[in-house]
Protein backbone atom coordinates (compact mmCIF):
# COMPACT_ATOMS: atom_id res chain seq x y z
CA UNK A 1 0.00 0.00 0.00
CA UNK A 2 1.10 3.34 -0.80
CA UNK A 3 1.95 5.98 1.57
CA UNK A 4 -0.55 8.30 -0.25
CA UNK A 5 -3.19 5.72 0.71
CA UNK A 6 -4.34 7.08 4.43
CA UNK A 7 -7.67 7.56 5.41
CA UNK A 8 -11.18 5.59 6.97
CA UNK A 9 -11.84 2.24 5.56
CA UNK A 10 -15.00 -0.01 6.43
CA UNK A 11 -14.69 -3.85 5.70
CA UNK A 12 -16.95 -6.18 5.95
CA UNK A 13 -16.10 -9.55 7.53
CA UNK A 14 -19.05 -11.84 6.63
CA UNK A 15 -21.80 -10.07 8.80
CA UNK A 16 -19.56 -7.92 11.09
CA UNK A 17 -18.54 -4.41 9.99
CA UNK A 18 -15.18 -3.58 10.99
CA UNK A 19 -13.75 0.08 10.85
CA UNK A 20 -10.53 0.73 10.31
CA UNK A 21 -8.11 4.14 10.14
CA UNK A 22 -4.55 4.68 9.15
CA UNK A 23 -4.12 7.57 11.01
CA UNK A 24 -1.37 10.47 10.35
CA UNK A 25 1.17 10.49 12.76
CA UNK A 26 1.95 13.58 14.17
CA UNK A 27 2.80 16.43 12.95
CA UNK A 28 6.54 17.40 13.69
CA UNK A 29 7.09 19.06 16.89
CA UNK A 30 3.70 17.57 18.14
CA UNK A 31 4.63 14.95 20.79
CA UNK A 32 2.48 11.97 21.61
CA UNK A 33 0.83 12.24 25.34
CA UNK A 34 1.50 8.99 26.82
CA UNK A 35 -0.16 10.16 29.65
CA UNK A 36 -3.75 10.74 28.33
CA UNK A 37 -3.94 7.71 25.34
CA UNK A 38 -6.17 5.81 28.27
CA UNK A 39 -2.89 2.94 27.75
CA UNK A 40 -0.80 1.16 30.18
CA UNK A 41 2.14 2.52 27.70
CA UNK A 42 5.10 1.55 30.39
CA UNK A 43 3.68 -1.73 31.93
CA UNK A 44 3.41 -0.33 35.47
CA UNK A 45 0.17 -1.37 35.67
CA UNK A 46 -1.14 2.30 36.30
CA UNK A 47 -2.82 3.96 33.46
CA UNK A 48 -2.04 7.51 32.40
CA UNK A 49 -2.36 10.78 34.89
CA UNK A 50 -2.77 10.70 37.95
CA UNK A 51 -2.98 7.18 38.62
CA UNK A 52 0.85 6.93 36.60
CA UNK A 53 3.83 7.98 38.81
CA UNK A 54 5.89 8.44 35.66
CA UNK A 55 3.03 11.12 34.59
CA UNK A 56 2.75 14.63 35.45
CA UNK A 57 -0.05 15.75 33.67
CA UNK A 58 -1.92 14.25 31.24
CA UNK A 59 0.24 15.87 28.28
CA UNK A 60 3.36 14.73 29.47
CA UNK A 61 4.99 12.53 26.10
CA UNK A 62 6.29 9.82 28.15
CA UNK A 63 5.15 7.48 31.23
CA UNK A 64 8.77 6.18 32.49
CA UNK A 65 8.59 6.23 36.10
CA UNK A 66 11.29 8.73 37.92
CA UNK A 67 14.45 6.14 39.03
CA UNK A 68 13.43 7.56 42.71
CA UNK A 69 10.06 6.68 43.56
CA UNK A 70 7.83 10.17 44.26
CA UNK A 71 6.69 10.85 47.81
CA UNK A 72 2.81 10.19 46.79
CA UNK A 73 4.12 6.55 45.40
CA UNK A 74 6.95 5.36 47.60
CA UNK A 75 5.05 3.36 50.18
CA UNK A 76 5.85 5.56 53.19
CA UNK A 77 4.04 8.08 55.30
CA UNK A 78 6.19 11.41 54.50
CA UNK A 79 4.22 13.80 56.28
CA UNK A 80 3.34 11.42 59.45
CA UNK A 81 -0.49 12.16 59.11
CA UNK A 82 -1.17 8.41 59.16
CA UNK A 83 -1.67 8.21 55.30
CA UNK A 84 0.27 6.64 52.78
CA UNK A 85 0.76 7.77 49.40
CA UNK A 86 -2.39 8.33 46.11
CA UNK A 87 -4.86 5.66 45.22
CA UNK A 88 -2.88 2.85 47.12
CA UNK A 89 -5.33 0.14 45.65
CA UNK A 90 -5.03 1.52 41.97
CA UNK A 91 -9.14 1.77 41.58
CA UNK A 92 -9.10 5.18 40.58
CA UNK A 93 -10.83 6.27 43.69
CA UNK A 94 -9.46 8.10 46.41
CA UNK A 95 -10.15 6.04 49.42
CA UNK A 96 -10.38 7.48 53.05
CA UNK A 97 -7.18 5.40 53.68
CA UNK A 98 -5.33 7.07 50.84
CA UNK A 99 -3.10 10.30 51.94
CA UNK A 100 -4.90 13.63 50.90
CA UNK A 101 -2.25 15.57 50.50
CA UNK A 102 -1.08 13.70 47.11
CA UNK A 103 -3.05 15.49 44.17
CA UNK A 104 -1.43 12.38 41.57
CA UNK A 105 0.86 9.81 42.18
CA UNK A 106 3.57 11.71 40.95
CA UNK A 107 2.92 14.43 43.56
CA UNK A 108 6.35 14.95 45.30
CA UNK A 109 4.75 16.39 48.32
CA UNK A 110 2.40 14.51 50.63
CA UNK A 111 1.60 17.62 52.77
CA UNK A 112 -1.54 18.65 53.99
CA UNK A 113 -3.29 22.15 53.88
CA UNK A 114 -2.87 23.05 57.65
CA UNK A 115 -6.12 25.31 58.46
CA UNK A 116 -5.95 27.96 60.87
CA UNK A 117 -7.01 26.47 64.34
CA UNK A 118 -10.35 28.47 64.09
CA UNK A 119 -11.07 27.06 61.10
CA UNK A 120 -9.92 22.94 61.18
CA UNK A 121 -12.94 21.78 63.02
CA UNK A 122 -10.68 20.35 65.95
CA UNK A 123 -11.02 21.17 69.81
CA UNK A 124 -7.33 22.38 69.83
CA UNK A 125 -7.67 23.59 73.02
CA UNK A 126 -9.64 21.25 74.81
CA UNK A 127 -12.34 23.55 76.18
CA UNK A 128 -15.41 21.81 74.76
CA UNK A 129 -16.05 24.67 72.39
CA UNK A 130 -14.65 24.00 68.55
CA UNK A 131 -13.75 27.15 65.99
CA UNK A 132 -16.18 29.94 66.04
CA UNK A 133 -17.57 28.39 69.31
CA UNK A 134 -14.50 28.99 71.25
CA UNK A 135 -14.62 31.97 73.02
CA UNK A 136 -10.83 32.83 71.94
CA UNK A 137 -11.66 32.77 68.18
CA UNK A 138 -12.87 35.96 66.67
CA UNK A 139 -12.83 34.55 63.13
CA UNK A 140 -12.10 31.70 61.01
CA UNK A 141 -8.43 33.24 60.36
CA UNK A 142 -7.19 33.38 64.26
CA UNK A 143 -4.15 30.90 64.12
CA UNK A 144 -4.66 29.47 67.65
CA UNK A 145 -8.19 28.72 69.90
CA UNK A 146 -6.35 29.39 73.04
CA UNK A 147 -4.84 32.91 72.38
Amino acid sequence: MSSEARGRWVVLLGAVLVSCALLEPPAPGIEERACGDEIDNDGDGRVDYPADEGCDSDLDPDEDDPSLPRACSDGVDNDGDGFVDYDQNGNGVIDADDDRGCDSAADDDESNVRLPECNDLVDNDRDGAIDLDDAECSSRNDPSESE
